[in-house]
């Protein structure tokens, strides 16, 4: 009988500690202050999203809205500017990295850092972001 109520209280402990767990990532995720730009979006929706936040936390009029919406959209499209010249560099340097941590490995292991660069490829082609890595 002991034995069963060490069990159940064992079990019970980890059940809570899970939802509970689950419960403060779910609300680190929602109420996040530094998480304003989601990766994956395009620039209007990372505009829509910022002034949606910015709305939401300054509780900003009408008026507001409309003069930061356009101050974010500008700058929203100076850094895709910006992101779209710097990336053949980016990319270069990417490439080079690769190249020589596959110098290090065995065959195995290069096979293995192969597949995670593929599915780093097809992260950034859902994702909407710059050219595949």
């Amino acid at each position: 009988m002991k034995k069963l109520k060490l069990i159940a209280g064992v079990v019970l402990v980890f059940l809570l500690g899970a939802l509970s767990g689950s419960l403060a990532t779910g609300y680190y995720f929602r109420f996040d202050p530094f998480r304003v730009r989601p990766a994956g979006q395009t620039p209007q929706e990372r505009t829509d999203h910022i002034v949606k936040r910015l709305s939401k936390d300054l509780a900003l009029t009408e008026t507001q809205k409309k003069e930061i919406t356009e101050i974010v959209k500008q700058s929203e499209e100076r850094l895709f500017a910006l992101k779209s010249r710097m990336w053949p560099e980016i990319k270069t340097i990417i490439d080079q990295s690769f190249s020589r941590i596959r110098e290090k490995l065995d065959q195995d292991q290069r096979k293995k850092l192969d597949e995670i660069r593929e599915e780093l490829q097809r992260w950034h082609r859902k994702a909407k972001g710059p050219p595949p890595v």
